[in-house]
């Protein structure tokens, strides 16, 4: 494989740079909330806050695009992520913050799109996966970052400082990007999803079936994996306190918070090509059939654990079915869409799965105060379980007649 274009790698580097704020907060905010005058339902709110936004500002950033080309928009939305990683510093209460969050959502819809038409407009035929790849797992070095370094930060120097100090890294990122050339890449114009009424069956099928995929990620990313690495800061402060004794050693419940989720975004760097790999061998609904009772099981025993090393054991099982279970979903969505169509579906797509998202820690926060961090866990893996099995189910009987059809013709 050989080295990327270099206008791949440094806008790779740019984003990379512009989620260490965003990750900052998942990492850390669950365990100080109370350290920088906030309550703790503003929590889910704040976590939750750019997702929402983003269910706007997605399909919003390819007309940006369309319209301004890439480079201005791109840049634009580097330098305003430098501004919201800064004034979540200012620590000015909950309105600030949630002005800030609302801004970075909107940032991260032009540079999650940005660096997938650069990946692509930079590509052949033969390595766009690789391109895409190395995008994907490149932008995970500013969150390993974020989760890793920042969490230790938190604890010895401060919230603010380091805010700050992130701020100013994806500054000093964006004066670099701005030197370097970014290529005007258009994305292509798809054909309108229209369905004649006289349609023929397996049209249908396929029309229903991405509803129920839409339906299935949205509830994956309301009750799944995600709940937990957005709450788990909070499992360790109400479990262990502020700080842990570990190892002989006394550990900040922020660092702890930090290095479990660092193993997680390692996960997802190393394990989704394997998990997507699999699931191509094995067919992917069969897959996710196999992930997502494997996944709610292993939230439900989660849910009961008040050790550390069962708890943490638990958490990376979890962490590992939730990529496997996203990764099998993407690929059946891309599966069953004609490749014209998988512009607007796949946004279509993306934004359900960021309104699961936005809603999972939104909801947990405001729950576990009524009914307790271990009911929040048991209740979304019963209504992952209870939602999305039946979907799988229904899919898998679509995929073999369809398939029958096919083969009758």
């Amino acid at each position: 494989m050989r080295i990327p274009p270099r206008e791949l790698i440094v806008i790779s580097f740019a984003v990379a740079l512009t989620l260490l704020g965003d990750s900052l907060l998942y990492a850390v905010l669950p365990a100080i909330w109370h350290k920088i005058g906030l309550e703790l339902w503003m929590v889910g709110a704040l976590l939750s806050a750019n997702r929402f936004i983003r269910f706007l500002t997605n399909p919003l950033a390819g007309r940006l695009v369309e319209r301004f080309g890439l480079r201005k928009p791109f840049l634009t939305a580097v330098f305003l992520a430098a501004i919201t990683t800064a004034a979540y510093g200012f620590s000015s209460g909950f309105v600030v913050f949630l002005i800030a969050r609302c801004f970075w959502g909107a940032c991260w819809s032009v540079l999650r799109l940005g660096g997938f038409l650069s990946a692509l407009g930079l590509s052949t035929a033969n390595n766009q996966g690789y391109h895409l790849g190395f995008f994907t797992g490149f932008t995970r070095i500013g969150t390993l970052a974020a989760v890793l370094a920042g969490s230790f930060l938190v604890d010895y120097i401060g919230f603010s400082s380091t805010a700050w100090i992130f701020g100013f890294l994806i500054l000093v990122g964006g004066i670099v990007l701005s030197r370097e050339p970014i290529h005007d890449v258009q994305p292509p114009k798809p054909a309108p999803l229209k369905q004649p009424p006289h349609e023929g069956n397996s049209t249908f099928l396929t029309d229903r079936r991405r509803w129920m995929i839409y339906a299935i990620s949205c509830m994956n990313g309301m009750t799944g994996s995600q709940l937990v690495v957005a709450t788990l800061g909070l499992w360790l402060f109400q479990n262990f306190g502020e700080n842990i004794d570990l190892f002989n050693m006394t550990i900040g419940v922020a660092s702890l918070s930090g290095l479990l989720l660092s193993g997680r975004y390692l996960i997802e760097v190393l394990w989704s090509p394997g998990a997507g790999h699999l699931a191509d061998r094995f067919s992917h609904i069969k897959f996710i059939l196999i992930a997502m009772p494997l996944l709610c099981a292993t939230m439900i025993f989660f849910s009961y654990q008040t050790h550390l090393f069962p708890g943490v054991l638990a958490a990376g099982v979890i962490f590992l079915t939730g990529t496997a279970l996203r990764v099998a979903l993407d690929a059946t969505m891309g599966e069953i869409t004609p490749p014209e169509h998988r512009s607007r579906v796949m946004s279509w797509y993306v934004n359900w799965s960021d309104l699961g998202n936005a809603l999972g820690p939104f909801l947990a926060f405001q729950l576990v105060t009524l009914t307790g961090l271990d009911l929040v866990y048991r209740g979304a893996a019963i209504l992952l379980a209870g939602t999305g099995l039946p979907m799988l189910f229904i899919l898998r009987s679509t995929s073999n007649k369809m398939m029958l059809g096919k083969k009758m013709e």
